[in-house]
């Protein structure tokens, strides 16, 4: 369909009923995402209260820096936060992040799991290199590492890992 116009015929108007769509559709569309978003997640958007933890990670008695540690909750299915992680700096020392940097982790039980990533050199680039732990400290099946969060601060004793501990 063709409307009259003064103008040339290279330059067509729109009829006005695509102009009202399409100028709606980004408000569509934005009160759509604001419906998704109110919709996730359980309670409404809040998160699982936290409780600062503090740790350290060992490796034959001596401290592990740079050690990736998760924890991982045991028997709550359908938990709705994050695993708890942090890694260890140059004293092996940890605060554990579930939601914001050294937040802590909500209360519970859990198993742990810590990997040591080293960065290696590859021609002029850094490159991370293979895990160098043994693998089962990975697995917090079989890590053997455990962890109870209660409603306080936490201050966890030290995570000793190492030849005499395998």
């Amino acid at each position: 369909m063709r409307y009259a116009s003064t103008r040339d015929d290279s330059r067509r108007r729109h009829p006005p009923s695509r102009l009202r769509m399409s100028a709606a559709l980004p408000a569509a569309l934005a009160a759509a995402m604001l419906l998704l978003a109110a919709g996730c997640g359980k309670g409404g958007g809040r998160h699982a209260a936290v409780y600062p933890v503090e740790g350290q990670v060992l490796w034959d008695g001596q401290p592990l820096e740079g050690a990736a540690v998760t924890f991982y909750v045991q028997g709550a299915a359908g938990t709705s936060f994050r695993a708890p992680r942090a890694r260890t700096d140059a004293e092996g020392r940890f605060r554990l992040a579930t939601y914001a940097t050294a937040d802590g982790a909500p209360e519970g039980e859990y198993a742990v799991g810590v990997v040591h990533i080293p960065m290696l050199r590859q021609g002029g680039d850094l490159v991370p290199g293979p895990n160098d732990l043994p693998a089962k400290y990975a697995n917090p099946k079989t890590s053997g590492l455990l962890a109870q969060v209660k409603k306080e601060p936490n201050s966890l004793p030290p995570f000793g890992l190492g030849l005499a501990k395998q």
